[in-house]
């Protein structure tokens, strides 16, 4: 895989997350309630240190 379509394939991994604790990304100070875009791991690790709300678990219908 060339190293634009590496690129492309983690650009389009990417989710929109909205902060709930103040965090550094990207060498940026960034606030709470800003979002910012960030992979699947990086979501986790922001979640498990409360950064970010865990996702809503849906019920079972």
């Amino acid at each position: 895989m060339s190293t634009e379509a590496k690129a492309a394939a983690n650009v389009a991994a990417q989710e929109e997350v909205t902060l709930t604790g103040s965090h550094t990304h990207k060498g940026i100070a960034i606030e709470v309630g800003e979002k910012i875009y960030v992979t699947p791991k990086q979501k986790a690790f922001l979640v498990e240190h409360g950064k970010v709300a865990a996702p809503a678990k849906q019920e079972a219908k």
